[in-house]
């Protein structure tokens, strides 16, 4: 196992003294120029080199520039083929099985190429997958989005570095989710800085090439400009895949409690932004069903086109059928326990039906008890005459 790996090296005793250390300043700009060929043209695409050799030695993949004194150590093999193999996990368990039924089912159902994920955390996999054709992705979390400042990158320290993303990673990679008393406690510990960690080694995982990675504020009206200070609490990441088209995520640490939107309007500004947004929403521990997270439910119900979610997204009485198309998939009959008081009879009582569609993978908090469920919601077309 790959934590395991870890701390067996992590416990090796060794002569650190010996070892030739490098100092990266994360405030020095490092952006290289990619040139690619399309057709008969070149189009100049800027690559951040520190920012992906970063995300290429954390997903287990040979780095251009830097972090050679970690390649160079006897040991760094092994732990690259424990990080290879923890992807092919990924890419055999949900990858092939959710890129074909997303296709089928939900690309042709959306009506832009923004997609919004509240509740997200360090989730990049899901979203990319879901909605791979998504050229804006928006995720909302609660956590800091950090960097990626390893100043000594000594062997051993960086280890613990990237062992840490991996012990975030663990229920996310295998169950679908990430786990909040866990991941507030892992993503603020100050060997992992943040979301942005996670986050680079899936997009890179994935493929991806880094164009930029750049810090914003929202201002009361929505607009965004680049800064960073200590109150600067979003990241933008510019990337780029096979098709060379720029894709743009942009991570927000924001409390959505209808408190915190109710004083201040500068997120639900920037939403309002995006028309005809789709919605992924799971494992959000059902908090669209409290009173006090109204503010972003009716944010979905009045703007989204397109929405994935499981049960612990907005409850199923909110969907009126004579605006949504709803279909259902996998199986529901409870929730775990300690949920219990967010089982929902009307819910469950459509899942009797006969047209509920099987499950691609085995995903969320009801995959215990082998009831995962997706509810995909798709906003009817009304003719004007």
């Amino acid at each position: 196992m790959l934590l395991l790996a870890f701390t067996v090296l992590n416990s090796c005793t060794v002569d650190n003294n010996n070892q030739k250390k490098e100092t990266i300043n994360e405030k020095t700009t490092l952006i290289d120029s990619v040139k690619i060929v399309l057709k008969d043209s070149i189009i100049d695409f800027a690559t951040d080199t520190l920012i992906n050799d970063y995300a290429s030695i954390v997903s287990g993949k040979q780095p251009v520039k830097y972090f050679r004194t970690i390649c160079s150590n006897e040991d760094w093999n092994y732990v690259k083929s424990h990080v290879i193999n923890e992807w092919k996990y990924v890419s055999k368990n949900k990858i092939i099985k959710i890129e074909p039924w997303a296709d089928s089912v939900i690309q042709k159902k959306t009506a832009s190429n923004t997609l919004i994920y509240p509740f997200a955390g360090a989730d990049f996999l899901y979203p990319s997958l879901f909605y791979n054709d998504a050229d804006s992705i928006v995720m909302i979390g609660l956590e800091d989005p950090g960097s990626i400042s390893v100043d000594t990158l000594d062997f051993f320290v960086f280890l613990n570095h990237i062992s840490k993303i991996y012990k975030s990673l663990f229920f996310s990679n295998h169950a679908g989710f990430f786990r909040t008393n866990s991941m507030k406690e892992e993503l603020n510990e100050p060997e992992l800085h943040g979301t942005i960690p996670p986050i680079l080694y899936y997009i890179s995982s994935l493929g991806y090439t880094i164009s930029s990675l750049k810090y914003f504020i929202i201002d009361s009206s929505g607009n965004f400009s680049f800064k960073r200070d200590g109150n600067t609490l979003a990241c933008e990441i510019d990337y780029f895949g096979s098709d060379k088209k720029i894709r743009r995520l942009f991570y927000i640490k924001y409390d959505l409690s209808d408190y915190n939107l109710g004083r201040d309007s500068s997120l639900m500004s920037f939403l309002n932004k995006f028309d005809k947004p789709s919605i992924l929403v799971k494992s959000a521990s059902y908090l669209m069903h409290k009173n006090n997270f109204s503010m972003i439910r009716n944010y979905i119900l009045n703007k989204s086109y397109c929405l994935l979610q499981d049960d612990t997204g907005i409850p199923y009485k909110y969907f009126d059928k004579t605006i949504w198309d709803v279909s259902l998939f996998g199986k529901y009959s409870k929730t775990i326990s300690i949920f219990k008081n967010n089982f929902q009879p009307d819910l469950s009582e459509a899942y009797k039906g006969s047209d509920v569609e099987k499950m691609p993978i085995s995903i969320g908090y009801n995959t215990n008890h082998g009831e995962p469920n997706f509810i995909l919601a798709v906003r009817k077309k009304i003719s004007v005459e």
